[in-house]
């Protein structure tokens, strides 16, 4: 199931060490970035924490924070661009995931319940029909993700956004080779489950 939402551009505040036109540059620049990957990001987001409100939330820190580093380095650089900040906005966006994480299972139990149910009011209006068949789906999908690695599960996660192998490296710290390994192991075991499906249904 693809998920997607119109998110609203991040507030972008004012720097005081900045000049007018400057700042409206790196602002073009980021909002023309929010366009392409704001999307994404967040499914990226989304698929990990399957919680919609704290997936936008995130995606749009995560630009606020692009754009607070591209002011730090026009201001002590005079450059306003980063190499790959595609990478980069991934990676921010994963130690969030992580922060958030970490921070929900210190909350406990209530935590992951609140968002289990703010995950089945996403839907806006399914028929009855349409739930049953996609509760089924679902629940097979995420039995089969549940028995990957946290590393297989997020490997698979970012090359499905587009990433290449060697961006996945960077965004997860891992050698390009383990990724490819991670994301070949996923795949093969996800095409397991399928076959199994596919002959039990004859």
């Amino acid at each position: 199931m693809s998920i997607s939402r119109t998110l609203p551009s991040p507030t972008l505040a004012a720097s005081p060490e900045l000049a007018a036109t400057d700042e409206r540059a790196i602002a073009e620049h980021v909002n023309a970035l929010w366009t392409e990957l704001s999307d994404p990001v967040y499914r990226y987001v989304v698929s990990c924490l399957r919680h919609p409100a704290d997936a936008e939330e995130i995606t749009q820190e995560a630009f606020l924070r692009l754009f607070r580093a591209l002011t730090r380095r026009h201001v002590l650089a005079r450059t306003h661009t980063i190499r790959n900040p595609r990478r980069y906005v991934f990676r921010v966006a994963r130690n969030l995931v992580l922060d958030h994480m970490q921070h929900a299972r210190a909350q406990g139990p209530e935590c992951e319940l609140s968002a289990a149910i703010a995950d089945r009011l996403y839907d806006p209006q399914p028929t009855a029909e349409d739930r049953l068949d996609r509760a089924r789906e679902r629940a097979l999908f995420d039995a089969w993700l549940a028995d990957l690695s946290p590393t297989q599960r997020e490997c698979l996660y970012l090359r499905a956004e587009g990433l290449f192998y060697r961006e996945i490296g960077k965004i997860m710290r891992m050698d390009p080779r383990r990724v490819v390994s991670a994301i070949a192991r996923g795949l093969s075991a996800m095409q397991r489950r399928v076959d199994q499906l596919r002959r039990g249904r004859h």
